[in-house]
């Protein structure tokens, strides 16, 4: 009899985790709120930390961070959501594409919403953002944990935390994840980023949300959701300062901070960024000397640093600006970039002064040599742009000079523009090697 029992037990237990089966993935309860909106910012704050995927088996990248918490969140609390994908593809909550699979009461042990996730997520790209999302205002009350930001450049994540101490570079410190797709722990970075354009709708912005009417799932129009604001892409909002993450940061803590000790900060940050750079390099050089690691491959995407370089390059612009707004001496910080060595090989040092005044001829590409890799060959880099340039206006001009002539001539204009500036700077370099097109 006891035995019985206890397998009826465990029925009962069983079943009492699954629930009827539901054509949708999962049934809307609820409606947001800013109430809502405020709670999602403190579940972010108290429940995701830099294993949050990894620890639930998740692949993702960068567009991914937004989408999976928005998602994973909504479904806890019963709340619509909805997501654009590629083509214009719409699904939600209400979709009935995976109602073959059983649904439980906890999201991550559910079959039916892990498979709609995974499918949100392999559809969805930083290209998405902009019809899922609307700019807000930027006040303490709207840029809460949670919040979207999307750059110029095709990068996004949420805001993580706000710190208002004055004890980071910035008051918003983001989760961030990089390219490729794969199960990965997130970084919590300093908000950074330039300027953001009205046209693509980057900048700091909030999922809309979902309402029914007629019987079908639509977003509320942008304009009628409450914090619904286009001031961070106008000339008041840049009234103090000219420096977007600055503006941004004065908005969220108008007290002022020792801008000494926020350049030292950034300089901090840059050392530790390349000190993880130094064995990726190393590591990409002893693999990809004995075998090529074409763009695209799985050894490229392991060595290849053009988002960490891009950072890297973005932090010391900040540091400049940090330096020219607030009227900085910049020798004590020469100097102390001189005296920060990092040794890239056995027998080649280079210090953080190099590498600041060098940093757009860093290469990303693991095929390169290690001198290049760290800018000590910054003719050979000039030569191989140039040949790269060429090399795809000739591609533009075979591919599209007939079939699309204007769009051939605006990409070739571009080329040429960079070419034109690489050869400026081959000259007041004065490399002596014989630049490929140069006359």
């Amino acid at each position: 009899m006891r035995r019985v029992f206890l397998l009826m037990a465990g029925f009962l237990l069983a079943m009492s985790l699954v629930s009827v089966t539901q054509a949708e993935v999962w049934h809307a309860l609820h409606e947001w709120t800013m109430e809502e909106e405020l709670r999602f910012g403190a579940w972010c704050s108290e429940y995701v930390d830099e294993n949050f995927f990894l620890n639930h088996r998740i692949p993702i990248d960068c567009a991914d961070v937004p989408y999976g918490l928005r998602w994973i969140y909504a479904r806890i609390r019963r709340l619509p959501a909805a997501a654009t994908g590629r083509y214009g593809t719409f699904v939600g909550h209400w979709s009935r594409d995976w109602d073959h699979l059983g649904s439980y009461s906890r999201w991550d042990k559910d079959p039916r919403f892990r498979a709609a996730l995974s499918s949100v997520l392999s559809m969805t790209t930083t290209e998405s953002i902009p019809n899922d999302t609307y700019p807000i205002g930027v006040t303490p009350d709207c840029i809460t944990p949670g919040t979207v930001f999307l750059t110029t450049e095709a990068h996004t994540g949420v805001i993580a935390r706000v710190i208002l101490d004055g004890s980071t570079i910035h008051p918003l410190q983001t989760w961030e994840a990089s390219l490729p797709v794969k199960r990965q722990k997130m970084k919590m970075r300093d908000f950074l980023m330039h300027s953001p354009n009205a046209a693509n709708q980057s900048g700091l912005v909030k999922f809309r949300w979902v309402e029914k009417a007629d019987g079908h799932w639509r977003y509320i129009d942008r304009q009628a959701q409450p914090v619904y604001s286009e001031e961070q892409y106008g000339p008041p909002f840049f009234r103090e300062t000219t420096v977007y993450v600055e503006a941004v940061a004065k908005r969220i803590d108008s007290r002022q901070h020792d801008p000494r000790l926020k350049a030292q900060r950034v300089v901090d940050f840059i050392v530790k960024m390349l000190d993880e750079r130094v064995p990726i390099v190393l590591s990409g050089y002893g693999y990809c000397s004995e075998e090529p690691c074409p763009e695209g491959s799985d050894m490229w995407e392991a060595y290849s640093t053009p988002l960490r370089d891009r950072k890297i390059r973005l932090l010391f612009w900040y540091l400049d600006t940090i330096i020219a707004e607030n009227h900085l001496d910049p020798k004590p910080l020469l100097a102390r970039m001189k005296a920060i060595t990092f040794d890239i090989n056995e027998k080649t040092t280079v210090d953080l002064l190099h590498i600041y005044r060098n940093r757009d001829w860093l290469s990303y590409d693991p095929d390169d040599s290690i001198e290049m890799r760290w800018g000590l060959r910054k003719c050979e880099m000039i030569q191989s742009r140039l040949a790269t340039l060429q090399e795809a206006i000739r591609f533009v001009r075979e591919t599209y000079g007939d079939k699309d002539p204007a769009y051939a001539s605006q990409v070739i204009d571009q080329y040429e523009m960079e070419i034109k500036s690489l050869k400026r700077e081959h000259k007041a370099s004065r490399c002596e090697q014989r630049v490929v097109g140069l006359r």
